[in-house]
């Protein structure tokens, strides 16, 4: 654990980072006496599917006294089309931050994917209102682990590595997320095209 210190930013503050898997992990907040409030800025809950936010949440809530809050970004939904453009923008860099889960295969567990040969797809799946981050293998191709032959995998042309979902919420979802969670809904705050929320919601 290193300790950063950020007073010359805003004076009294600091922070220590702590590198944790918060959904196979166990989630330990620090002790703290007086008020607190969780933030789980941008819109990450949206990768988890909605059960997983919610036990997310409840794990959360679990650690934090009556009166104290957490603040959430939720992207809402809205016409596909604006969704899933988003995330094929027209100057790629979508695709290169989604292909660098391609490159992290390769340093980290050895892998030898030729990131080049995969396409970068966002389908939008109506049914569970999210959406879904696949690579697209462009032909037939063996890829190999380093570590362990056992693990290669032969790929045909067409198949595809589902890698991310990215949930959206109505309203009504969000109310049901937070309920779920044992939490109580506060206020709700939107831009002006209600493209995005910020939730307060606070332990009961």
């Amino acid at each position: 654990m290193t300790k950063t210190t950020m007073e010359s930013c805003v004076p009294g503050i600091s922070v220590i980072p702590k590198t944790v898997n918060y959904v196979t992990e166990k989630l330990e907040l620090p002790n703290f006496i007086g008020r607190t409030l969780v933030m789980c800025i941008g819109a990450s809950i949206g990768n988890f599917s909605r059960e997983e936010a919610a036990m997310v949440l409840e794990k959360i809530r679990h650690q934090l006294q009556t009166g104290d809050g957490i603040l959430l970004g939720i992207d809402m939904f809205k016409d596909p089309a604006i969704i899933l453009s988003g995330y094929c923008d027209k100057n790629g860099l979508q695709e290169k931050f989604h292909r660098n889960f391609l490159r992290r295969l390769n340093r980290e567990f050895g892998y030898n994917f030729d990131v080049d040969q995969f396409r970068h797809q966002a389908i939008w799946n109506e049914r569970e209102s999210r959406v879904e981050l696949v690579l697209e293998s462009s032909c037939s191709q063996r890829v190999q682990c380093n570590h362990n032959i056992e693990k290669n995998i032969d790929f045909i042309t067409g198949d595809k590595v589902h890698t991310t979902n990215s949930y959206k919420y109505t309203y009504e979802q969000i109310i049901k997320l937070i309920k779920d969670a044992g939490l109580e809904l506060e206020k709700i705050w939107n831009d002006e095209n209600k493209w995005f929320s910020v939730v307060l919601a606070r332990v009961p």
